[in-house]
């Protein structure tokens, strides 16, 4: 997972069990927007980045280069910002 969670204090931070967590990100099923919302908040980003980074190539197809990119470093920026859980 991301952000150095394992599967299983992600699930619990998030209120899920650790075989959905597996199997979202196995691609093997989709979150509902309530699991996503979850996730996100367990991982203390907003639901837009997390559902930007789970998109894949032929969703984004239609925006220019140069906004995907934009859009994939800002993604980033905002995942590697340190966070005031994170400092304790």
């Amino acid at each position: 997972t991301g952000k150095g969670y394992k599967q299983t204090e992600l699930a619990k931070r998030a209120g899920v069990s650790a075989a959905t967590i597996s199997l979202i990100e196995g691609g093997e099923r989709d979150a509902s927007l309530g699991t996503l919302k979850s996730i996100a908040m367990a991982l203390n980003i907003p639901l837009e980045i997390l559902v930007f980074l789970g998109s894949d190539s032929g969703e984004l197809s239609g925006l220019p280069d140069a906004v995907r990119q934009a859009l994939s470093e800002a993604a980033m920026k905002v995942l590697n910002e340190p966070r005031a859980e994170t400092l304790l």
